[in-house]
């Protein structure tokens, strides 16, 4: 298995956290840093990947929408981020579109999942 680690600046602004549950400390007690980053436990999804085209069909609706819908219903009792990821393989693997023009048929969509969840997320047990 081969694993790549790159770390790159996206910009130049510092996350200094979110202040949460605060406790009144005694003189002699050092502030132990009850803080939480600015985006932790936070999920986003886009249905592709950025600058590329997202596919919907005229009476189906969005592909991603359809498979996460789908997902969801199959495979409600495993943690999000495992079922974000079928869909993300669903998609990237099963999805091409068929549109009969030379320019735009046969074309792929790629889900992009950004995942900053510090603990599993289960919809229902």
């Amino acid at each position: 298995m081969f694993v790549s680690l790159w770390k790159a600046c996206r910009g130049q602004l510092m996350d200094s956290g979110v202040e949460t549950d605060s406790v009144e400390l005694e003189e002699e007690e050092e502030f132990a840093g009850v803080s939480e980053a600015l985006e932790e436990d936070f999920l986003c999804c886009h249905s592709t990947s950025p600058g590329y085209f997202s596919w919907r069909h005229q009476l189906h609706g969005s592909v991603f929408i359809s498979c996460l819908c789908d997902m969801l219903t199959r495979h409600r009792r495993l943690e999000l981020t495992k079922i974000l990821t079928r869909v993300s393989c669903h998609v990237a693997t099963s999805f091409h579109s068929q549109t009969g023009e030379k320019e735009s048929h046969g074309k792929k969509q790629m889900p992009c999942i950004i995942s900053r969840l510090t603990r599993e997320f289960y919809l229902q047990r």
